[in-house]
């Protein structure tokens, strides 16, 4: 009587552990990162350029079907969490390759990736990680198992990637002042297949990864790789000739017969992935 009560402490809280399965890209290729700022199509203004996109922009004309109606997500330079893969499981399956059955690639930000070129040629839609938490949110809604259609995946147009310094970034690197996502895209969807009858083979000494990169990208864009031997140039004008450098192109023409065209620089390639513009002059090495 007269004490005070004491209050017993609240009981210690228990810190949840879970496994997280890591969806990496792959490493080559890539620029270092540096700090962005990421913004989602649902934030922009009117002006800007994926806010407003039609509904056909939203389309891929190389993407598959994902089986029985389900979507096809690869994910590039992100991490997916514990609420996203529920997402991504719920509406369809994921692909380790940016493979011709992808129909979505998932990235926090603008990085030339392998996946990110692949999908760029395809014209798929780059979706923010964002759009699988409301994947799993509207499956939980309805729980039952989401199909692509009317009552199945969001809309996807909202969580499309807007990345405004990955894209300062690409215009510096492809010297391309204004370079944006988007219309890129949309080149790939209006235009079809970048290389389409066209071949390509990489001359001369060149780094592994360069040469996957390269093969990556040139069956993406419908293209025709060529192996190592000159038996099958076909005609001139069909086939591109590529080297890692100038000397690689040096050293091609001073070993034996002339391989009969011009040889550019490699990167006239990867640009042309981004960009959905073939240009060749700026990057012409010998020829």
């Amino acid at each position: 009587t007269g004490g005070s009560i004491g209050v017993p402490p609240p009981p210690p809280r228990r810190r949840l552990r879970g496994k997280r399965t890591s969806c990496v890209a792959e490493g080559g290729l890539v620029s270092p990162k540096r700090p962005r700022t990421v913004t989602l199509a649902a934030d922009l203004a009117p002006g800007c350029p994926t806010a407003g996109v039609a509904a056909s922009d939203s389309g891929a004309f190389g993407g598959g079907s994902g089986g029985s109606g389900g979507l096809v997500f690869a994910c590039t330079g992100v991490k997916l969490t514990e609420h996203q893969q529920q997402g991504l499981v719920a509406v369809g399956t994921l692909s380790a390759e940016c493979s011709p059955q992808v129909t979505h690639l998932v990235a926090k930000c603008l990085r030339r990736t392998v996946k990110l070129m692949c999908a760029i040629c395809r014209g798929l839609p780059i979706v923010h990680p964002k759009y699988l938490d409301r994947c799993a949110a509207g499956c939980a809604a309805s729980s039952r198992r989401c199909s692509r259609g009317p009552g199945g995946a969001p809309d996807e147009r909202p969580d499309l990637l807007w990345d405004k310094d990955g894209e300062a970034a690409f215009a510096r690197r492809l010297s391309l002042p204004g370079y944006a996502l988007a219309p890129a895209l949309r080149r790939a969807r209006t235009y079809g297949p970048l290389l389409r009858g066209r071949a390509v083979r990489l001359l001369g000494p060149a780094s592994c990864e360069l040469r996957a990169a390269l093969e990556a990208v040139v069956a993406a864009a419908d293209g025709r790789w060529l192996q190592e031997d000159l038996d099958d140039l076909g005609t001139p004008g069909d086939v591109l000739l590529l080297a890692e450098n100038r000397a690689a192109a040096e050293q091609v023409v001073a070993a034996g017969p002339s391989v009969g065209g011009p040889i550019y620089l490699a990167e006239a390639l990867l640009a042309a992935a981004c960009s959905q513009e073939l240009r060749l002059e700026p990057y012409r090495l010998v020829g």
